[in-house]
């Protein structure tokens, strides 16, 4: 009775299964050993393995837990060098990928290695830009920022600098007023200690500089843009870092509002957005004292209703810009050769209508771009980027007045300073979709309007 539950099941006898034959009774298990598996254990087994039944020469691999494995893993062929074999295919190949392995090679392959190179890399030193009239900011501060979030490690005080910038062991901010204190300050990184050196008011006598809220370091001088002064101003650089002597002074006219500088991917131009007249200038980048030389008109809006440039920036090859407009919550897509800016595209920015878009940015990849927007339905846009023309492709919200953010180095992490809720959020960033997820990781700070990671 034992021997024949055993062929029930298996269509093996007790003796098959233990490897013992009595020598003078006839065995039943000889008789199917070599014609028939049928037993209904080993039904089951060929139905969802499929890895032991024969037909002919064939080894059949079609039972169904083999095709879950294949369709899971991409993983059996047929091996042409062994005839009526199968050998496990090249499932790195992306016309073998099983969901395992796209999983694997998508997801779970790039987290392990950024989580192994995080554990390994310290922290990322960032500057934020406040304004302190009013608010507990005090200046700028240095953190360190890592995956486990951001540690505050000194601050230099200073009045409302609202833009900061970072060069090697120097930094340089705006003192953003309008009252007569408006200036620009240089500060000494140590470490992880910023002190500051010096600072230096516009001299009205010779410029109206109000607001100045945007500046750049380029060929030893440095530029800032004076939103509502309408002017831009070059000083010199000292070679300790402190602020030089006063060069040069432009104004854009009557009802002008210059709003950043922005350097040609080719070093020969320097670009000023013009949210008051509606335009972006070009100017020839001049030697030594002279950094504004001839000027042009290098985009108009020619539309009904205003546009109001803001921000602008360059591809990291150098061959498109992308311009954020304040006033229309518009973003225009340049072809950019030689200085010559060609529109390519113009598309509303967020569906918001709050009209304070205000800061825009590229992933480090290029294959994204990120623009932020203020007043109504606060948040970022994201775009796909390809072939220099961009999609939009989803909208992240953010905490209220998010004028400025910066995207870390290794394009893990898009920070975002939220103005009036005096902190700036953490996001994680998608690679593949660009998208954003809050870390609940927060900085909190007051009135923060300016971050920038230090190169």
């Amino acid at each position: 009775n034992l021997q024949t539950f055993f062929f029930y099941l298996s269509g093996h006898t007790f003796w098959d299964i233990i490897g013992k034959r009595p020598k003078t009774r006839t065995n039943p298990g000889i008789a199917c050993r070599n014609k028939s598996r049928n037993g209904y254990f080993g039904r089951f087994i060929r139905f969802a393995a499929g890895f032991w039944a024969k037909r002919g020469k064939t080894v059949t691999r079609n039972g169904y837990f083999g095709r879950f494995i294949r369709f899971a893993a991409g993983g059996l062929e047929q091996n042409p060098d062994k005839p009526g074999g199968w050998g496990p295919k090249n499932v790195w190949k992306s016309e073998n990928y099983g969901y395992i392995c796209l999983i694997m090679k998508r997801k779970l392959l790039p987290l392990l290695i950024t989580m192994a190179v995080s554990a390994c890399t310290p922290g990322q030193q960032m500057l934020v830009g406040t304004y302190t009239e009013n608010t507990s900011a005090e200046g700028v501060y240095l953190y360190r920022f890592g995956p486990k979030g951001a540690v505050l490690k000194s601050c230099a005080p200073a009045g409302n600098p609202s833009f900061v910038i970072a060069n090697g062991n120097r930094a340089y901010s705006v003192n953003e007023f309008n009252d007569g204190r408006q200036g620009l300050s240089a500060y000494a990184i140590d470490g992880d200690r910023i002190s500051l050196i010096d600072s230096e008011l516009m001299p009205d006598y010779l410029v109206d500089g109000r607001d100045p809220c945007n500046i750049l370091l380029t060929g030893g001088r440095l530029i800032t843009s004076n939103y509502t002064g309408g002017s831009a101003s070059a000083y010199s650089v000292a070679e300790d870092g402190s602020i030089g002597d006063p060069l040069q002074f432009i104004s854009g006219g009557e009802g002008s509002h210059i709003h950043c500088a922005v350097l040609s991917p080719d070093g020969k131009y320097l670009f000023l957005t013009d949210l008051g007249r509606d335009c972006v200038y070009r100017f020839h980048l001049g030697p030594g004292g002279q950094p504004f030389g001839e000027s042009v008109i290098a985009w108009q809006n020619v539309d009904s209703f205003p546009f109001g440039p803001r921000h602008m920036v360059f591809s990291a090859d150098g061959r498109f810009a992308y311009l954020l407009c304040e006033l229309g919550d518009m973003l225009v897509v340049f072809s950019y050769v030689d200085g010559v800016l060609t529109p390519l595209q113009s598309l509303k920015a967020y569906d918001g209508d709050g009209h304070g878009s205000a800061d825009i940015h590229l992933s480090p990849d290029g294959k994204f771009l990120y623009t932020s927007h203020r007043l109504k339905d606060d948040g970022i846009s994201i775009y796909k980027v390809e072939n220099g023309l961009v999609e939009r492709v989803g909208f992240c919200p953010t905490g209220r007045h998010p004028r400025n953010f910066a995207i870390s180095p290794d394009g893990m992490y898009l920070l975002c300073a939220c103005r009036d809720d005096n902190r700036i959020e953490v996001y994680r960033r998608d690679a593949l979709t660009g998208q954003l997820q809050a870390t609940e990781q927060d900085i909190p700070v007051g009135a923060p309007v300016c971050v920038q990671f230090i190169p």
